[in-house]
């Protein structure tokens, strides 16, 4: 997955032991060496689009090249057997520092990316130094991978506008129809794409579709990307390609009346169809002696691939890695707060005292906020503990709270976090502070859409469902470009694949945020946190915190939300200074709170869904009945 944790906390886990031992590395020179590395083979790289900066650039003496290398070298392994096909990474500090990215053509075999990567690493002719030679900032697609470095941190934010095209033939037969089911088809993906950490999404049916985003885009920014991609394929229909292939620096659409194969992240390679098997959309589809051999040379590449794959399983048990979460000591601690001084504390809670520290990583200096438990240590405690360390570890999302690492020695239990130091939602709803600082629709609505996509990586994309249980407003933190990072795991639950609830005798949670149901069975699924959040929506829309009143027992905000709707004007119930230029989008985003929240589970939208119509807003209106 990619890397969300800060700069500074990168560049100290990236002086850390690498996880690979030698094995590994000699598996994956071998393969290397597989494959042809000659001139004539590299041409197969030949960058489709390419972007050097021509000032600022570097000096041969400067720290920017040796940090350069050092990134463009660990591609190969970091993209593909690290990460599953994509990389964010920052190498160095300072001046000297190189944020780089690397992402694999989802129409591509990983082995084909690997030698993409290799190839665009290179000293010789063919590679980006030299392509490029003394440019600090390269921009470069190739076709089966994409790869971009910079002396300025450009994660998270989209380079939208076309760079590349490529055409087949023009549909002669109903283009007009063909044009509307390619625009239906495109959508469709974009808007699992936009659901999905990895950004990427692919249709089964004809016309066969593929679209993907680079992992580190928050939803809004990869649909815009992508839409605009779609409106340049589309737009004129008296023109419109059977199959086509479009991109920017963040992003690619892919479209065509015959399969291609697609080769999903994170898991085996796995094919749709095997009709175009990474070849461009225009290629022709018979076979040819260089793809033949290529087949052969694959077959034994493959072979020790899966060896080397092997080899990795046994590392990782035999190594029970935890994503860089370290052990610290209480003494390290103490240090690193002065001694739990009052003036170092940020905050306290049900668990304890949150501080501000500074502990050293592998020789680097990171700030990070330390949860001290001042509670009896119980059973309970200990188990809850435990669980937010083991659960939290090997998570790696934007918008989820980074856990940096632990401490349990004796009675003393502390955790270590990302310092996230513009304070929690609920203080910026409130002008808890003082602050004159009122968040505007864009801010609440971005901080949504990231809450959301945090969730949906819990539901979805970990290897056991992962439930929160307690989502309000002050357990999501924000940072200081106010992307909200979902906190305090103490409650989370873990569901297998398999399994859709789970019974418990301990409800806990936070009354007007709770799933009623689970109040009454003890059953938490997903569809509580979907309750959670939309209660949450509701109350950052609206500037007003549920409270229970009545016999039986109701939820005010809910209910006054549900009464404005009622009588077709459910703009009353938000907030008055957030009404005016996107009172639409508002609107659209009230009757998506009103749909999380519905008293029956089955009527509730996934959380994907929920991201999805999210998403939407910002290009259509939401209707739901």
């Amino acid at each position: 997955k990619p890397s969300n944790k800060p700069a500074s906390l990168q560049r100290a886990m990236a002086l850390q032991r690498p996880l690979f031992s030698p094995l590994l590395f000699l598996c994956f020179h071998l393969l290397a060496a597989l494959h042809t590395t000659s001139d004539a083979a590299l041409s197969s790289h030949l960058p489709q689009a390419m972007d050097c900066s021509t000032s600022g650039n570097y000096t041969s003496n400067s720290a920017y090249p040796a940090n350069l290398n050092q990134f463009l070298a660990s591609l190969p392994e970091k993209t593909i057997f690290k990460n599953g096909g994509f990389i964010n990474d920052t190498v160095g500090e300072g001046s000297g520092t190189v944020y780089g990215l690397a992402m694999c053509s989802a129409d591509y075999s990983r082995s084909d990316c690997g030698d993409c990567l290799a190839a665009a690493a290179r000293s010789n002719a063919n590679g980006l130094p030299n392509r490029c030679p003394g440019s600090t900032t390269v921009l470069a697609w190739f076709d089966p991978c994409l790869v971009r470095y910079s002396d300025t941190n450009f994660f998270g934010k989209a380079e939208i506008g076309e760079i590349y095209a490529l055409n087949g033939p023009r549909a002669i037969w109903e283009p007009m129809r063909y044009r509307d089911d390619v625009v239906r088809n495109l959508n469709e993906s974009i808007g699992a794409a936009v659901a999905s950490s990895q950004r990427f999404a692919a249709s089964s049916t004809d016309p066969y579709t593929l679209v993907q985003c680079t992992w580190d885009l928050p939803p809004d920014q990869c649909k815009q990307c992508l839409d605009v991609l779609t409106a340049n394929a589309s737009k004129d229909w008296t023109s419109m390609a059977v199959d086509g292939k479009r991109r920017s620096y963040s992003c690619s659409v892919r479209y065509g009346n015959t399969s291609f194969v697609v080769v999903p992240f994170g898991g085996a390679p796995t094919s749709q169809s095997v009709d175009q098997a990474s070849r461009p959309a225009t290629q022709s589809s018979g076979p040819s002696k260089g793809s033949w051999t290529a087949g052969v040379v694959g077959s034994v590449v493959g072979l020790i691939l899966l060896a080397c794959l092997a080899a990795l399983v046994v590392k990782l048990k035999s190594k029970h890695e935890t994503g860089h979460v370290r052990e610290f000591t209480y003494r390290e601690l103490a240090t690193a707060t002065l001694t739990f001084k009052d003036t170092r504390k940020l905050g306290q809670g049900a668990f304890g005292i949150v501080y501000k520290g500074a502990v050293m990583i592998e020789g680097t200096q990171v700030e990070v906020a330390i949860k001290k438990n001042t509670s009896d240590v119980s059973d309970e405690t200990r188990k809850a503990f435990k669980n937010e360390v083991e659960i939290m570890s090997p998570l790696n999302h934007r918008n989820i709270i980074h856990l940096v690492g632990w401490c349990n020695e004796k009675n003393n239990l502390l955790l270590v976090y990302e310092l996230v130091e513009n304070r929690n939602l609920e203080a910026r709803l409130y002008n808890h502070g003082g602050t004159d600082l009122v968040l505007d629709w864009r801010q609440r609505y971005n901080i949504l859409v990231g809450i959301a996509s945090g969730l949906e990586y819990l539901h979805n994309n970990c290897s056991r469902t992962v439930l929160h249980r307690d989502i309000k407003p002050a357990n999501v933190m924000l940072d200081m470009d106010f992307t909200a990072k979902l906190c305090d795991f103490g409650l989370v639950t873990q569901l297998t694949r398999a399994a859709t609830s789970r019974s418990t005798n301990n409800i806990i949670g936070t009354l007007g945020y709770m799933d009623p149901l689970y109040q009454q069975n003890g059953q938490v699924t997903k569809e509580s946190d979907v309750y959670s959040f939309g209660v949450l929506l509701l109350e950052v829309l609206c500037g007003v915190a549920p409270i229970l009143i009545g016999n039986p027992l109701k939820n005010s905000l809910i209910e006054n939300v549900r009464e404005c709707r009622g009588r077709n004007a459910i703009l009353d119930a938000a907030h008055q200074r957030l009404r005016g230029e996107y009172d639409e989008e508002i609107k659209g985003a009230l009757l998506i709170g009103l749909h999380c929240v519905e008293t029956r589970r089955g009527d509730r939208p996934t959380i994907r869904i929920v991201l999805s119509n999210l998403v939407s807003l910002t290009a259509s209106h939401v209707v739901m009945s």
